[in-house]
């Protein structure tokens, strides 16, 4: 007999706008639901800015546009869960 699974995907979306302690917060909280973390793009479109900022910060997360366009997301904070039927 098969057994089918959900499939659940957490995404937080976030951005440098926010403050440098809620980027903390979210990223921290992502890690323990194991959610992703997702911006729309960089820092003045700056790879070196970007990544100096992540540093400081010490946190990761996907850098996504199209999910934010998937999920019509024009403000953030915003916590998406998609559940997704496997067949």
């Amino acid at each position: 007999m098969l057994f089918f699974l959900d499939k659940q995907k957490t995404f937080i979306f976030v951005s440098f706008s926010m403050s440098d302690e809620a980027l903390k917060s979210y990223f921290a909280e992502s890690q323990k639901a194991g959610a992703q973390l997702i911006m729309r793009g960089l820092i003045n479109n700056s790879f070196t800015q970007t990544k100096n900022k992540t540093m400081e910060l010490g946190i990761s997360f996907d850098i996504d546009p199209s999910l934010f366009e998937q999920y019509k997301i024009d403000v953030v904070p915003v916590i998406v869960i998609d559940d997704e039927k496997e067949d």
